[in-house]
């Protein structure tokens, strides 16, 4: 049911913008004989195809973009502008050519102006878009240690809250302050930070492996002295990194 649903919603804007295209030549198959200025009327129309296919185009790219909220909020304006070049045309029709009836090298100079006000802002609103998205992925990359450590160290705590043994009690309490830890470390980086980080997070997986390891097979006591000792081997390089990244800034 829901999946007719959709192929009817995406079958929607189509059957408008074929809707539109009928109507428009219709009426300017209608308009265009009672005129001598027919080369006005063949712009008309061409501005006006082209203004109905690129916001269609807007529309149809929004309806499909998931990644993220900001992804779809910057390309907003890329719709406005589109939209408002469509009104300019609709304007540019009526007013110039059936109201006041401009000469054919006006007319034509009116919408290559518009066009070209449009190519500009549409640029500049496309380039700033890349930007904010390169800046955005840049800062995830940089903070992604920090983020990936508290996730890992979060979950391996809710994974051992039912031990009760006294030779976890230590285990946890050698969790907690790496988690403190953590939490006042700066989680922006720097990208010459790479290895270690990476050898980081390396670590941070071979420790989330030893407690999954003591999940299975609570007997394992060897595991226990593998993590803590994980776990000291990530503090001081934790502390490394945070050294350096005060060295750098």
């Amino acid at each position: 049911m829901s999946g007719g649903f959709s192929v009817k919603a995406n079958r929607f804007p189509i059957l408008i913008l074929g809707i539109g295209l009928i109507v428009m030549i219709a009426v300017f198959t209608g308009i265009t004989p009672w005129r001598t200025d027919f080369w006005q009327g063949l712009i008309s129309f061409a501005a006006l195809l082209f203004a109905a296919a690129i916001c269609y185009q807007s529309v149809y790219v929004v309806s499909k973009v998931t990644r993220k909220e900001e992804t779809v909020a910057g390309f907003l304006a890329v719709v406005v502008l589109r939209s408002l070049y469509a009104l300019a045309v609709i304007f540019h029709i009526v007013f110039f050519w059936m109201s006041v009836g401009v000469s054919l090298y006006a007319y034509i100079l009116i919408h290559l102006i518009t066009l070209a006000i449009w190519a500009m802002g549409t640029s500049i609103l496309l380039w700033f878009n890349g930007y904010v998205r390169r800046q955005e992925e840049h800062t995830e990359a940089l903070t992604r240690l920090v983020k990936q450590m508290q996730l890992s160290l979060r979950a391996m705590k809710q994974q051992l809250e039912t031990k009760k043994e006294a030779e976890y009690g230590q285990l946890k309490a050698e969790l907690q302050q790496l988690s403190e830890k953590v939490r006042f470390s700066d989680p922006l980086s720097s990208l010459s930070m790479k290895v270690l980080e990476d050898n980081l997070l390396w670590q941070m997986e071979a420790l989330e492996q030893c407690v999954q390891l003591l999940i299975k097979n609570e007997a394992d006591i060897g595991n226990v002295e593998l993590s803590r000792k994980l776990i000291a081997d990530i503090t001081n390089d934790l502390s490394k990194r945070n050294s350096q990244l005060v060295a750098l800034k």
